[in-house]
């Protein structure tokens, strides 16, 4: 294959099916900060190290493999996570406080699996002939050039090349603040030849069951389609902030600093307000935390330009008359911040979710209470998955008949801002 590197956003925007974001920040049960800082990174380096190479001959063995699967199984890997216990000697409060941490470790290992498998398949040849070296200091996506691909006469094994690998997988001190039990849970969970071990924990078994069945899923999927699959284009997902946008890799539009530094504060209505222009950004190698583009600053109405300094000397002649402003179209009310205190954060962002979830039986009722159908009730899980967390939530006013739910006008407040700020 003959292709050229590309930013995240554009591989993702390509080769990843609507929603797959959405999910998964449903799925973390984390704060959107969080998310942002922590799994996008990942998927934009994993991005960044396989661009749209293919996996394996056998499987995913078209352009842009190795992407769909790593994101699928990490997908996979994080939702086995909710049942499964890491540490069953842990208090309660302890597997609170760890479960993220397993979970998110959960994600980089699969991530990091599917990148060495493809490291070890593909032999890359860049446009000025030298071939790329996965251990090399930059992946291939920082090199700007164009590339060719085929598979290797021979195959690396995954346990003899990986530990040099994934070096350039991940970032430098990205896991400093992991415990070194924990530490040694996430090297042994990278595991590329999914091979059981006797000594296998938790966190490698999610790793490598998930790992199998996407694999075992898309090789059944592959083997029932004639011709080449149209790429799907990826959906937004939902932002939501009481301090101004927030950096979200998957939005060019709303690339901001603000995961770094505060947000300016808006002009005065007497001066002009700045222009910038939001810049798609590329992979970067620094750290994931600090990882940020240019921001896209609301305009305000262009004020009447003052009279030069020259005009207004006595000499001068009188000013010309200011050309009249343009009218401008009346906004629409800003819809107050909901009250989420109370609701897991896990409720909050799947209902948010839905506001942007197309075709779903959803609406808010004259009394400010939500209705959430049965097929609603289905999205991104099992319905009696949902509907127990929205019980559990005490959320939950009525069950009906149907199988859809009415719940309270907290719900129906969060659900209505997020189409709010989607419209």
């Amino acid at each position: 294959m003959h292709s050229k590197t590309k930013t995240p956003q554009i591989l993702f925007a390509e080769l990843i099916g609507r929603g797959h974001f959405s999910d998964l920040l449903t799925a973390c049960a984390i704060p959107r900060d969080f998310f942002l800082k922590q799994y996008v990174p990942m998927a934009d380096r994993l991005a960044m190290c396989v661009q749209d190479l293919p996996l394996a001959p056998t499987v995913c063995s078209h352009p842009g493999g190795a992407l769909q699967f790593g994101l699928q199984a990490g997908l996979l890997a994080v939702r086995s996570c909710d049942a499964v216990i890491f540490a069953p000697k842990a208090t309660a409060q302890e597997r609170q406080r760890d479960d993220p941490l397993y979970r998110w470790c959960a994600y980089c290992a699969t991530l990091a699996s599917a990148y060495l498998m493809c490291a070890g398949a593909v032999e890359v040849t860049l446009g000025d002939g030298q071939r790329h070296s996965f251990a090399g200091r930059f992946p291939l996506g920082e090199l700007d050039t164009k590339f060719s691909a085929k598979w290797c006469n021979e195959p690396a094994l995954p346990q003899q090349s990986g530990l040099i690998y994934v070096q350039t997988f991940f970032y430098p001190g990205q896991f400093s603040h992991l415990s070194p039990a924990l530490l040694n849970q996430l090297g042994a969970a990278i595991n590329p030849a999914m091979v059981m071990s006797g000594t296998e924990s938790p966190l490698a078994k999610v790793v490598r069951m998930s790992l199998s069945r996407v694999l075992e899923f898309l090789r059944d999927q592959e083997s029932k389609v004639i011709g080449d699959k149209a790429t799907s284009v990826m959906a937004d997902i939902p932002v939501a902030s009481d301090n101004g946008p927030v950096h979200d890799p998957l939005r060019p539009e709303l690339y901001t600093a603000h995961a770094t530094a505060p947000v300016p504060p808006a002009p005065a209505a007497s001066t002009p307000a700045p222009s910038s222009q939001a810049t798609a950004a590329a992979g970067s190698s620094a750290a994931p935390t600090t990882a940020a583009a240019p921001a896209t600053l609301p305009k305000a109405a262009a004020p009447v330009s003052p009279p030069l300094a020259s005009q207004a000397s006595a000499n001068a002649s009188p000013p010309p008359p200011a050309a009249p402003v343009q009218p401008q179209a009346p906004q629409q009310p800003a819809v107050a911040a909901p009250d989420i205190e109370g609701i897991p954060i896990k409720v909050v962002e799947w209902v948010r979710a839905l506001a942007f979830a197309p075709n779903l039986d959803v609406k808010v009722l004259e009394n400010g209470n939500l209705h959430i159908g049965r097929k609603a009730l289905g999205f991104a899980s099992l319905p009696a998955a949902n509907y127990m967390a929205l019980y559990e939530a005490k959320c939950v006013l009525e069950r009906q008949a149907d199988g859809g739910a009415i719940c309270n006008a907290k719900l129906g407040a969060i659900y209505q801002h997020a189409k709010a700020s989607k419209n």
